[in-house]
């Protein structure tokens, strides 16, 4: 396994405690979005992807990183609205439809944000699609690990579908429809210049009790990548 970054271990640091501050306010399995994150963190073939996804939009495309350091980025800034959104009241949808926990939303938007440009390991164009095909058995394998059992079907179910809804709508090329893909979608376009645009976007959601279509939003078109640049200035 290659050796990480130290910019990569700094964001790992952020996000761990991101996760762990999130997993508090689970009523329930609080120790599932933990659990889960150390399977993503060290997972081989997600490292490979994520990884190898930066070598072809650096190295090969010529555009900015979607690599680790971006994907760990958009998790823990998805995770921060996340909780943004359950400190004012709001549901995410699989509470509201009664078809999930909180945990739940926690774990779909983590599968979501760590996986979403592992398509970019093949091309640029619809990657948003190849990350979906790439991901939708190995998202269904670890939850088959954390869930073993017959009766939890219908949650590996609804998780896993979350995720691929927030990994193929991340673009805005794709119709979104609950809140937990609509945190990946805005995340996506956030520049991570020191956080700025994050804490506006947090500042806006912190009013937006109960009135979802500020997060799911007018779709974006998709827009311009940034050139490479020399030195990152992800937070």
């Amino acid at each position: 396994m290659e050796t990480k970054s130290p910019k990569e271990q700094q964001v790992e640091a952020k996000l761990r405690k991101q996760v762990e501050d999130l997993a508090s306010q689970c009523a329930a399995d609080g120790d599932l979005p933990v659990r889960l994150l150390d399977i993503l963190l060290e997972h081989p073939e997600i490292t490979a992807l994520q990884n190898y996804a930066n070598t072809v939009s650096i190295s090969r495309i010529g555009l900015n990183d979607h690599g680790p350091v971006h994907m760990k980025t958009v998790t823990r800034n998805a995770l921060k609205i996340l909780g943004i959104l359950h400190e004012a009241g709001v549901q995410t949808c699989v509470e509201k439809e009664q078809t999930g926990t909180f945990t739940d939303s926690i774990m779909a938007v983590m599968f979501a944000a760590m996986l979403h440009d592992s398509g970019m390991t093949i091309a640029r164009k619809n990657h948003e699609l190849y990350s979906g095909i790439i991901c939708h058995t190995l998202i269904g394998d670890i939850l088959q690990q954390l869930f073993p059992e017959e009766k939890d079907m219908m949650r590996r179910v609804v998780i896993r579908s979350l995720a691929m809804e927030g990994i193929l709508g991340h673009m805005g090329s794709h119709p979104i429809h609950s809140i937990e893909a609509g945190v990946i979608l805005h995340c996506r376009w956030v520049r991570h210049d020191e956080g700025t645009r994050t804490h506006r976007i947090g500042n806006t959601y912190r009013t937006c009790r109960g009135r979802h279509a500020q997060i799911l939003g007018p779709q974006h078109r998709e827009g311009q990548d940034t050139p490479r640049r020399e030195k990152s200035t992800e937070d």
